[in-house]
């Protein structure tokens, strides 16, 4: 196995990954809002992640993956044998669906209600 290297001399693997999501993202029509649905990963984070201006934890790029159904590997640049760049479902046919994450309960306060807007003079 070939260890893989970035496009350029000056791209590093952050930026190398983002790219290959990036570009994902673009062929399966989702946009950073519905990834991070699926991943739980900030949009505002995941557009940093994109430009490689944060780092990459092997968990984000484990669901990443699994969002765009595509192998770990391929976002790392593995490129070994076209068998392994296209998945199953694409074989089959299928679309890449978008699997809604859990959403986070929301904020209560000291009373078990929702915070409310600042109430004047209180």
């Amino acid at each position: 196995m070939t260890t893989p290297q970035p496009t350029s001399t000056t791209e590093t693997t952050d930026q190398a990954i983002g790219r290959r999501v990036h570009q994902l993202m673009w062929d399966r029509r989702l946009s950073q809002m519905d990834m991070q649905r699926a991943t739980g990963i900030h949009q505002t984070l995941l557009s940093k992640k994109l430009r490689g201006d944060r780092r990459w934890y092997a968990n984000e790029v484990a669901a990443v993956a699994a969002v765009l159904d595509c192998p770990v590997g391929a976002l790392y640049g593995d490129t070994d044998g076209d068998e392994r760049s296209v998945t199953h479902r694409e074989r089959a046919g299928h679309e890449a669906e978008v699997i809604p994450f859990p959403q986070r309960p929301t904020a209560r306060n000291h009373t078990g209600r929702k915070p409310s807007v600042w109430a004047a003079g209180k």
